[in-house]
């Protein structure tokens, strides 16, 4: 059963971040299913989004000074 839901978050979590869409919907019940408390779940999640989103264009040069 773990392998199975280790190996479909996997798959899913690809496909979402090819699609630029996070996988939060998808890791969460999962981690749910697997025994995960949902604030662990949900941190997990959500860190898992903000590290698959590509960097803003220029953001570097608008934030430092000149």
């Amino acid at each position: 059963m773990i392998a199975f839901a280790a190996v479909l978050t996997f798959v899913m979590t690809t496909v979402m971040a090819m699609a630029g869409a996070g996988a939060a919907f998808v890791l969460i019940p999962v981690f749910l299913a697997l025994g995960v408390e949902l604030h662990a779940a949900m941190a997990t999640a959500a860190h898992s989004r903000r590290s698959s989103r590509p960097p803003v264009r220029g953001y570097i040069q608008r934030v430092t000074p000149a």
